[in-house]
């Protein structure tokens, strides 16, 4: 039996066939048409079936992907004013917004045009989300600097960068350290550093509109903004095994430390860092929707 067609019970006792579950996939594009196909292959490739693509291009002035043989099965979101035009700046906010706004599924998951998904993705996902009770998710990621290559060994995004982190926060703030990332991502650690991969989260839709989508923010401020904003309504479950490769060409780790100052500048001035130096109580079992 394939995992997506596994009948799931949450935490409530309702059940659910996986397999029914609809997913919206939101990946913004701009002028990338060859990482983009990649990127689309992998979402085809998903064990989980109940699935609508949903490509934004952001003005893009290559659009040979057109002729790619999976165009009929992909709603096309050619905006008439690229982001640059409406913001000023490359704004993935106001992109990935036009997507939301066509999406049909249960549940989001966003892909930028340089990553790609494991196969089981969606699925190991879906049944997490399900099983603990939580409507936000994220994963572990394989961390390259070109296009993926299955036969190469890869380093893990979290592991390499942020086990360090986390364990000097959890030291500072709780006094001790699990040996390992926690299960769960609260605001309190995210406000001290955004470390989601954007393209490994999937979220419940319902709470995403409750959140009230992405601003317009300048890159790298605009998903910390958005999680920060939705952890007020849920935890987000994070599971290690390695589901996305992240390209990192475009990584983070390369932003300067005055483009970090602005970003925590930009959420402080929107009240999403009130918690920075008084994150409180590590959250309870109960309170996290994560049994023992």
């Amino acid at each position: 039996m394939l995992a997506a067609d596994i009948a799931v019970e949450d935490r409530k006792g309702n059940v659910h066939q996986i397999s029914e579950i609809k997913v919206s996939v939101i990946i913004n594009t701009y002028n990338r048409y060859k990482s983009l196909l990649r990127s689309i292959e992998s979402v085809v490739g998903q064990t989980h079936k109940n699935i609508e693509i949903i490509v934004v291009d952001d003005g893009s002035t290559d659009r040979k992907y057109l002729k790619h043989k999976h165009t009929a099965n992909i709603k096309w979101i050619v905006l008439d004013r690229s982001s640059r035009e409406v913001c000023g700046f490359p704004c993935l906010g106001y992109t990935r917004n036009a997507g939301i706004s066509h999406a049909t599924g249960d549940y989001i998951a966003f892909l930028d045009d340089d990553d790609i998904w494991m196969p089981q993705k969606i699925s190991v996902q879906l049944n997490e989300m399900m099983k603990h009770g939580v409507q936000m998710s994220c994963t572990e990621g394989f961390m390259g600097d070109s296009y993926f290559k299955p036969q190469r060994a890869y380093p893990l995004y979290h592991k390499t960068y942020y086990e360090k982190f986390c364990r000097d926060f959890f030291l500072k703030n709780y006094g001790s350290w699990s040996g390992s990332l926690p299960r769960i991502f609260t605001s309190a650690l995210i406000s001290k550093h955004n470390f989601i991969i954007h393209s490994s989260v999937m979220i419940e839709r319902a709470v995403l509109s409750r959140s009230g989508y992405y601003n317009q923010l300048p890159l790298g401020a605009e998903d910390a903004d958005m999680w920060l904003r939705i952890l007020k309504y849920t935890n987000c479950i994070y599971i290690d095994e390695p589901l996305i490769y992240y390209d990192g060409r475009l990584s983070q780790h390369t932003f300067t430390n005055r483009l970090k100052r602005k970003i925590r500048k930009i959420l402080n001035g929107r009240g999403l860092l009130n918690k920075l130096d008084n994150p409180g109580n590590p959250p309870s079992k109960k309170a996290s929707g994560l049994s023992a």
